[in-house]
């Protein structure tokens, strides 16, 4: 992954260096979650699209099998990060109600990219992009052959990002709800 600027000055391309997290990292995340919270893009009624998650569930990512974070660092500063999970059992797809929308799905083979995180000094960089890219060659290598992912409906940089990359809006432009807000439902066939 490559930084072409910093807080909207032009800087040498750099390229970033890839991680796993682990438990060690779980401040360094938290921290990026409020930082994202607090400076992100906010709604028509000026509360943050993005929610940072308590420490404790993002502890039980990194300790169990429920999914990966991936981290990207610049010289030792976290720049940013995505989380992907691939449920154990299609009970955990359900409250995307999938089956409305797509016929016959092998739930085995579905992976859900749940956040693409950017600190806010490295945004404008197409990082995001880079991210989904890293993400789905990822999927591939674990025959993984659909992704799902949400977005609020006013966060227009994630929506046309997923949309650029292939993804197709399931909902088509009415959020559904879920147990976390109303969301749009994108989904890719990766194979």
């Amino acid at each position: 992954m490559i930084i072409k600027k910093i807080n909207g000055k032009e800087i040498p391309q750099i390229k970033l260096e890839r991680k796993k997290a682990t438990i060690a990292d779980l401040d360094s995340l938290y921290n990026l979650q409020v930082e994202t919270e607090k400076t992100g893009l906010k709604d028509s009624l000026g509360n943050p699209l993005f929610a940072a998650e308590p420490k404790h569930m993002i502890q039980e990512v990194l300790e169990s099998e429920k999914g990966e974070i991936n981290l990207f660092y610049n010289n030792g500063e976290l720049v940013c990060y995505y989380e992907f999970s691939v449920p154990k059992s299609s009970k955990a797809l359900e409250i995307f109600s999938l089956d409305k929308f797509i016929q016959n799905i092998d739930y085995r083979k579905v992976g859900i990219a749940k956040s693409f995180v950017v600190a806010e000094k490295f945004r404008g960089n197409k990082l995001q992009n880079q991210m989904i890219n890293i993400l789905e060659l990822t999927a591939i290598n674990s025959n993984i052959e659909y992704i799902i992912s949400t977005v609020h409906k006013e966060n227009v940089y994630s929506y046309k990002n997923l949309l650029d990359a292939g993804y197709k809006d399931l909902t088509n432009g009415e959020p559904i709800q879920l147990i976390y807000g109303k969301r749009l439902l994108l989904f890719k066939i990766l194979k």
